[in-house]
């Protein structure tokens, strides 16, 4: 044809070309220049729809990371592929979830999209091994308890540790017998995720201590003897003696237990916290020992040329000693001087007399006699004694009775004596009773100068004298039950005969208390005269727990005050005195019942000293009690804490308590007390009591007291005269060993009637035995348990409410803050050893992530 063309389409477009078209058919007629014509017939088809599948994925612990795939049908091939996170292939590699959108493209430009989950399952299971676990003597096997994980058919365990084998490994309780460190392995087999959890086994085999010698003898004309065991002390420790045939001869926990029949005896000592047990024997040989009998006496050298003269006079109530390697025994001087001491035979004793008082000194002599034979008596040397000066040198004691609330026969005994050597001019008693009692009576008549002190005029007292008088009192209703009683006697003159030590400073230190609205006062003034020319240390106690230590250094007339809460705690501030003071001034305050509430804390301001190892003054402490044993004895100070610790070196007081609950009056009352061995006779100080005796001593330490002619009423007509006391001091020996038990036991015997056994006091002797204000948390929930402590060796520091599994920073550092030692521990236990460490307090500091979780202090013992 001849151009042009023109178009003429069936859908009436006129355009060569078409576009947009849906499927049919088209016709086309076509028109040349010359008007001929010619027409055609076209079919447009249309294309499946792009269809496109994309499948879920779902990653696990198995399986970190996966692909999308598509599935493309329909359209025109080849496809184009964008992805949402701008990959364009397919499949592509995914590792984060979330959902993934898919736009598809075919040849020919159609699109369509899509889209699918990419989904996690990474939920671990838990792993839990419960808490730390202790093997112990009785304890020798564990189960380490996983029961707290997930638990389910989809879950398997793995245990790894010392303990661990194959018998146990994938056991979720596995038994197991060894210290270490243990980690369970929880897996889902679902997902393949895991969690760890370890846990702490240590071994706590410690052993308790006990030794005891393996021969003793009964002494001289048989009686008893005390078996002297030393072992370790604690709340958890018990003793218990048996006979070699198994029989138990003491009650439970008695260290040393007195016997009077030969024989084998056992001591099995039992640490009740771990189980661990140990053993000691000791035979007890009797029959064959055989007395001799040495006599002497004990004179007063006025001539000063350190010969007997006559005429010299005596000196009565002297304790004789006679030592020899059989051992030592005792015996008192009557009122001509004279003695008697049975002792064992075939011994040399060297024999001396304990002065009453420093102003005595003893004659050069030959104190050696030789007792060979038995039932024969040998002649001693005369003991001579001169004046050192003549000087007065006055002793007072006062105690009582059980103390009752709301009752008006509340009764204190003083007595006094002049252990000097010249006569006490105008000499004076004054007592200073708890505010809460109201004085009813007395026997010699007293000044009231106010503030609950009441000065009794006991006028001249010679060489040897003693006295005594009672006060009767009533006791408030509003004292509380338990409540701690202290009444104070001081006798005057009480100047010292002694010059005083010329490297004495002339400071002297000296405490007051007061309680306020809010908190509770401690001043502590150096009232002498002179300047402090060193620090020392005081410390500060809240019931049985040391809260802090700290120096001072005063000068005269200067003071501090040390503040506490009013918190119905019990208080205890005591101070070094100073050096070379005079005397035996120990300063300390105890307070009870400083409160803002309606209750305090009782029972603890006994277990420790008084402040009166002075002569001149003694302070009575007690508990009023509901009801008592009527025949007992008491201890004071009764001993910190569970064990009775006291310092060595510390006096005790004994009290023996007595009441006639027969039928009739009792004419003679008779005390027999057996001392331990760890008590030293020579230093017993008869005291206070409600009514006369006279005392003696003798055997290898048995102290007696006689109440003849004393017409004690039973119970049944007149209750509150048929009671008695007697109260005496002794110091324990000055060889006792750290941890030593001191042990005391009377009989009462009321006329011709069985002897009644009182109980058994006791008392550890120790050193740094007062718990220490363990734990500051900075971050709350924390715990910590440090045991033993105080520790001589090895300890345990285990910290309790962490909240995860870092690794914990323990650092200790002495009072001057330098670091001594520091460790980490992937578990919540430390094990401390002294190593070179000295004893005394130290400072620690636990760290988690570099954040301080908590300090507190540590004690260690040497």
């Amino acid at each position: 044809g001849t151009a042009p063309y023109t178009y003429a389409w069936s859908n009436s477009q006129t355009t060569e070309d078409l576009s947009g078209l849906v499927a049919g058919t088209y016709t086309c007629t076509v028109t040349d220049a010359l008007s001929c014509t010619s027409t055609v017939l076209a079919t447009v088809s249309q294309p499946a729809q792009i269809l496109v599948t994309i499948a879920d994925v779902t990653l696990n612990c198995f399986t970190p990371s996966g692909t999308l795939e598509a599935s493309v049908t329909g359209g025109v091939p080849p496809y184009q592929y964008l992805w949402s996170n701008g990959e364009t292939t397919n499949p592509p590699q995914i590792q984060l979830p979330g959902i993934y959108g898919l736009t598809v493209t075919d040849a020919i430009g159609c699109t369509v999209g899509s889209s699918a989950y990419v989904l996690v399952d990474a939920n671990a299971p838990i792993a839990c091994t419960g808490p730390n676990q202790i093997l112990t003597c009785a304890l020798t096997q564990i189960v380490l308890d996983g029961s707290c994980s997930s638990i389910g058919a989809n879950f398997f365990y793995v245990w790894q540790g010392p303990g661990i084998n194959s018998g146990n490994f994938d056991n979720l309780t596995p038994t197991v017998d060894l210290p270490g460190t243990y980690t369970i392995t929880v897996t889902n087999t679902v997902n393949g995720c895991s969690s760890t959890d370890i846990v702490t086994v240590v071994q706590d085999n410690n052993t308790p201590t006990i030794s005891a010698p393996s021969d003793l003898a009964l002494p001289c004309g048989g009686g008893a003897i005390t078996l002297p065991g030393i072992g370790m002390g604690g709340p958890n420790i018990i003793f218990q003696w048996t006979t070699l045939g198994g029989n138990i001869i003491s009650g439970a926990n008695t260290l040393n237990p007195i016997v009077d029949e030969p024989g084998t005896y056992t001591i099995l000592v039992v640490n009740t916290a771990n189980g661990c047990t140990a053993t000691a024997s000791v035979t007890v040989n009797g029959g064959g020992v055989l007395c001799s009998t040495i006599e002497g006496r004990v004179l007063q050298d006025t001539v000063k040329n350190c010969l007997t003269d006559a005429g010299e006079p005596p000196l009565s109530g002297w304790i004789i000693k006679a030592q020899g390697t059989q051992g030592s025994y005792y015996a008192l001087t009557d009122a001509n001087g004279d003695y008697q001491i049975s002792v064992e035979s075939g011994g040399t004793y060297a024999v001396s007399a304990i002065a009453t008082s420093v102003l005595w000194e003893a004659c050069p002599t030959i104190p050696n006699v030789v007792a060979t034979n038995p039932n024969e008596t040998y002649t001693a040397n005369d003991l001579l004694f001169q004046k050192l000066a003549g000087c007065p040198l006055l002793t007072v004691d006062i105690s009582s009775g059980n103390l009752r609330r709301c009752f008006d026969t509340n009764h204190f005994s003083v007595s006094y004596c002049n252990n000097g050597t010249a006569t006490a001019e105008n000499a004076y008693v004054d007592v200073t009773l708890d505010p809460l009692f109201t004085p009813l009576s007395s026997t010699l008549p007293y000044m009231d100068l106010g503030g609950g002190v009441l000065r009794f005029l006991v006028g001249s007292i010679e060489v040897g004298e003693c006295g005594n008088f009672g006060i009767t009192a009533h006791l408030s209703c509003d004292a509380v039950l338990g409540q701690t009683h202290c009444t104070e006697a001081h006798i005057y003159p009480d100047i010292p005969c002694i010059p005083t030590d010329p490297l004495w400073s002339g400071a002297s230190l000296q405490i007051s208390s007061q309680c306020q609205s809010d908190s509770l006062r401690f001043t502590i003034k150096n009232v002498g005269t002179g300047n402090m020319a060193n620090t020392v240390e005081y410390v500060v106690v809240e019931d049985q727990v040391m809260l802090m230590t700290a120096p001072l250094q005063l000068n005269a007339g200067q003071e501090i005050t040390v503040s506490v809460p009013a918190n119905g705690s019990t208080w205890r501030l005591e101070v070094e005195q100073v050096a070379y003071h005079p005397g035996h001034s120990a300063p300390a305050v105890s307070v009870e019942g400083c409160t803002t509430g309606s209750s305090f804390s009782r029972g603890f301001v006994t277990m420790f000293p008084a402040d009166d190892a002075d002569e001149f003054v003694d302070i009575d402490c007690r508990q009023n009690t509901a009801s008592s044993d009527p025949n007992d004895k008491q201890a004071f100070p009764k001993g910190y804490g569970a064990a009775h610790y006291i310092l060595p070196g510390t006096p005790l007081e004994y009290q023996i308590q007595f009441q006639n609950t027969g039928n009739d009056t009792a004419f003679t009352v008779r005390i027999l007390d057996t001392l331990s061995t760890w008590l030293d006779p020579a230093t017993i100080r008869p005291g206070a009591s409600n009514h006369p005796y006279s005392w003696d001593l003798g055997g290898a330490g048995v102290l007696s007291f006689l109440f003849e002619h004393i017409l004690l009423p039973d119970s049944n007509v007149n209750e509150p005269a048929s009671h008695g006391f007697v109260k005496f001091t002794i110091h324990p020996r000055a060889d006792a060993p750290l941890e030593t038990v001191v042990e005391n036991t009377a009989e009462i015997y009321f006329d011709f009637n069985d002897a009644i056994v009182t109980n058994t006091t006791f008392h550890r002797l120790g050193e740094n035995f007062v718990a220490v204000g363990l734990w500051q948390p900075q971050q709350s929930g924390y715990e910590v348990l440090v045991s033993p402590n105080p520790f001589s060796d090895a300890a345990w520091l285990e910290v309790k409410g962490l909240r995860q599994n870092s690794p914990l920073h323990l650092q200790v550092f002495d009072l001057q803050g330098k670091l001594q030692m520091e460790m980490d521990s992937e578990s919540a236990i430390f094990q401390l050893k002294k190593g070179g460490l000295l004893g005394g307090i130290y400072l620690f500091k636990i760290e988690q992530g570099g954040v301080t979780i908590g300090n507190g202090k540590l004690m260690i013992q040497d």
